[in-house]
């Protein structure tokens, strides 16, 4: 940990496992491979290698675990290997150069903050196989414009694209019951959202400062949209709502016409 004037480092094959925090902080290392017979790599173990930008993963790892290879500055591309079931909180948070992360279909859950603030991140696709996204996951990833949740998550937990200021549209899957707080907050060139009818609840702040959105239905009967949900949406003219939808002070400018639907 710490060694900051590490270039380069060879994992033996004989290594089935890297402790906690074991490598954090080498900033001068520029490539990583893992062998093949590692089964287990710590939490935070590349954490703040500034320089690391080539990670080969040969190993047979089921889980990324929490901060592997969070601020991984010049890290701009990786391959999920498809044996990886699980992304750990924080795992490639502020990876500021990140363009594009592939994620394979053997992922059943992302953590928390797994990829808040990756701002060069421009598109991401959720396979199916993946049942829960965790907080914040990618909060702040403002050069994120293509999202596809292909998955049957049910919730979209608090903050999980809050502050993704260049995402235009997004469809929300036909599974979700619940929109998370904030869950969208920031996202100011959001102009269309695609909600079901499965929708049962909108969390305060949902949309806040969603400035662009204009129209916005949700069909869902006896949603409960709360507190503030819609403040600050300052281009919002039309809002669609069932005639059962119970709204809590939603935050809405006086100009917005509320219509209810059946």
């Amino acid at each position: 940990e710490g060694c900051s004037s590490l270039k380069e480092i060879k994992i033996p094959s004989s290594v089935v496992s890297i402790g906690d925090w074991a490598f954090s902080g080498c900033s001068s290392l520029k490539n990583i491979t893992i062998p093949v017979d590692l089964e287990y790599i710590g939490n935070w173990v590349f954490s703040e290698c500034s320089q690391l930008s080539v990670i080969e993963i040969l190993s047979k790892l089921i889980k990324i675990e929490n901060g592997t290879f969070a601020s991984c500055c010049q890290l701009d591309e990786l391959v999920i290997p498809s044996f990886v079931t699980c992304i750990g909180a924080n795992a490639f948070c502020k990876c500021c150069l990140l363009t594009k992360i592939v994620i394979p279909s053997s992922v059943t859950r992302i953590g928390a903050s797994a990829f808040s603030e990756c701002t060069s991140l421009v598109k991401i696709t959720i396979p199916s196989t993946v049942t829960e996204i965790g907080r914040s996951c990618f909060s702040k990833c403002k050069s994120l414009k293509e999202i596809n949740i292909l998955s049957n998550l049910l919730v979209i937990d608090d903050l999980t694209f809050e502050g993704c200021s260049s995402l235009e549209h997004i469809s929300i899957p036909p599974s979700v019951t619940v929109i998370g707080a904030s869950a969208f907050s920031g996202c100011s060139s959001l102009k269309e959202i695609l909600i079901h009818s499965a929708v049962t609840k909108i969390k305060s702040f949902a949309f806040a400062y969603c400035s662009s959105l204009v129209d916005f239905t949700i069909p869902s009967p006896n949603v409960l949209i709360e507190f503030k949900s819609f403040i600050g949406c300052s281009s919002l003219r039309h809002l669609f709502v069932s005639s059962s939808a119970k709204l809590n002070e939603i935050g809405i400018n006086s100009n917005v016409k509320v219509t209810k639907i059946d």
